[in-house]
């Protein structure tokens, strides 16, 4: 996924008749294919989507999910993981996204969890915009899905 979506290719048809899971013995994760490409369409560009997060408030918003995550779910996790929930979730639903992610990868809750952990590792500004594949030029060709991204984004 994360390959296509660098050359501009959006799969628009994920769903669990289209993801194959291959289990590996007990000291490797499972691995995870994403097939059926033919709904997938290639972009003219990148556009940003800004992040929910802004430099202004990230101290007060990682404070409150710290909190939460440790009250709640008794995890800890360093700041790149808040950071990242943040740009993605609201403040009072990050804490649930991480522990699902951190529960569905069985973590232990006795390590404070890394973006490594959560197979979050990412480099980029977390309170900058996210590139995202840009089709609000594309035109649909006869019998094709007329629903672009924007649509669904309301913009």
């Amino acid at each position: 996924l994360r390959v296509g979506h660098e050359k501009l290719i959006i799969h628009r048809d994920i769903s669990m008749g289209n993801l194959f899971i291959f289990e590996r013995d007990k000291k490797q994760r499972s691995l995870g294919r994403l097939m059926d490409y033919d709904h997938a369409k290639k972009a003219s560009g990148w556009r940003e989507i800004p992040s929910k997060i802004s430099s202004s408030n990230l101290q007060e918003e990682r404070g409150f999910l710290r909190i939460n995550l440790t009250c709640h779910f008794d995890r800890e996790a360093a700041d790149d993981v808040l950071d990242t929930a943040l740009k993605w979730h609201h403040p009072a639903e990050a804490s649930r996204y991480i522990e699902d992610v951190a529960d569905s990868l069985r973590l232990s809750k006795h390590v404070p969890l890394s973006t490594e952990d959560l197979g979050w590792h990412n480099t980029e500004d977390k309170t900058k915009a996210h590139r995202w594949p840009d089709f609000t030029s594309r035109v649909a060709g006869p019998g094709e899905r007329t629903v672009s991204f924007s649509t669904f984004l309301g913009m």
